[in-house]
């Protein structure tokens, strides 16, 4: 009895558990998701890869944020002339990134142009006092 209730937890339990998660990404992967949220000169392949972060929503996966991530004393040196304290929820259509929505300041979690269910499921991946608080 006991293994059918703990199934029936899992089945039911597991598929909420992973809607709401989001992916780090990596690698070459990271570069046109942080390009399209920060448009700078500056910022060179190696700077994209060591001082910003980007996740990909599994509530849609054509949905994914970008923010700086450079504020560790490893990297602060390196990351200083590209700093910015925005974030950039972005869209992918027909295999490009683009910026849809981008601000240091969050009223709502109500952003025009973003799905809710994208914007809370991406707030989770943000460092504290980043992006809105939903």
């Amino acid at each position: 009895m006991k293994r059918i209730v703990v199934a029936t937890f899992v089945a039911i339990l597991l598929p909420v558990a992973v809607a709401a998660a989001h992916v780090a990404i990596h690698g070459s992967a990271k570069l046109p998701v942080v390009r399209a949220g920060f448009d700078n000169p500056a910022l060179t392949n190696r700077l994209i890869l060591d001082c910003f972060a980007a996740d990909r929503s599994t509530a849609n996966r054509a949905w994914a944020v970008t923010y700086f991530s450079g504020f560790t004393a490893k990297k602060a040196k390196e990351c200083d002339g590209v700093g910015a304290n925005g974030v950039s929820f972005v869209h992918e259509t027909n295999g490009r990134w683009r910026e849809v929505y981008s601000a240091s300041d969050f009223p709502s979690c109500h952003l025009r142009g973003v799905p809710n269910l994208v914007v809370k499921d991406l707030t989770k991946s943000l460092p504290r006092g980043f992006g809105p608080t939903c």
